[in-house]
């Protein structure tokens, strides 16, 4: 029932704000939930997700009728979609003989560590780990000469031998890479944020870090999620081209007459 103050608050932030009254384009994104209760499993609580569908369908009917009733139709353009994201069930991969595992960040970043030391001497080489990512003490690396290229590469050839890896990258080949793959990779990648190596685990297995028990399931299937435009004179039509997640924000640039954001490289749907 959150999604009910959801939209009691966006109509609020368009009054407050005095959105669309003028002749400059505003922009209101809203995010709605769609899952379970507590993030419980599908099958414990069918009836519910139900009524959680039908709960959001009232609100989306809600929230565009207001502002087509307070703004006019044409002058409102909504654009619908999902994030393809759902939580992790829990499925009995050994039941059906499917490779699986956990991949503990903790012991991974201690047992590179441990390697490190080996080589240049003991220290604290790693600094720390978050989700699928290792962190590198730069300092400890510049102060041993040790280059940040040599030390990727070295835990490249380690951690590739742990069972359950499937791809290591570092930072410095998702920066320079052409790979079509890795560019996928880079396009989450922040070098001032992310960590100096990235771990991708096999299709089934888990990455599990001890420090705050936070399970994160690799998935490398297709996840498919709706797109609709609707609004602002749009002709109802159905696309059968291939589409991604890129592609609207050039549409939306395209249907209000503005250029596409900087680093677009898609092309609009229509």
């Amino acid at each position: 029932m959150v999604n009910q103050y959801v939209t009691d608050m966006a109509q609020q932030c368009v009054t407050q704000a005095t959105m669309g009254y003028d002749r400059i384009t505003d922009l209101l994104a809203v995010t709605y939930y769609a899952g379970t209760f507590d993030h419980k499993a599908m099958s414990e609580c069918q009836l519910e997700l139900q009524d959680t569908y039908v709960r959001l369908d009232r609100e989306l009917a809600r929230l565009m009728k207001s502002l087509e009733g307070r703004l006019g139709r044409e002058h409102v353009m909504f654009v619908v979609t999902s994030t393809g994201y759902s939580d992790a069930e829990s499925s009995a991969y050994d039941q059906y003989r499917i490779p699986t595992g956990t991949l503990y960040m903790n012991r991974t970043s201690n047992l590179l560590n441990m390697y490190f030391g080996a080589i240049w001497g003991q220290g604290r080489w790693v600094e720390s780990c978050y989700g699928s990512q290792l962190f590198l003490n730069h300092q400890l690396l510049e102060s041993k000469r040790v280059s940040l290229t040599d030390a990727g590469q070295r835990a490249q050839e380690f951690l590739s031998q742990l069972q359950g890896v499937r791809n290591i990258y570092t930072g410095l080949q998702l920066l320079t890479s052409t790979s079509e793959l890795i560019q996928k990779v880079r396009a989450g990648y922040n070098p001032e944020r992310c960590g100096d190596i990235l771990i991708e685990v096999s299709p089934g297995w888990k990455i599990l870090n001890e420090d705050n028990q936070q399970t994160q399931l690799q998935r490398a299937s297709f996840t498919q999620f709706p797109v609709i435009f609707y609004g602002a004179g749009i002709q109802a039509d159905s696309i059968s081209d291939h589409v991604t997640v890129d592609r609207i924000a050039p549409t939306v640039s395209k249907s209000i007459r503005i250029r596409a954001p900087n680093a677009c490289s898609a092309e609009p749907l229509f």
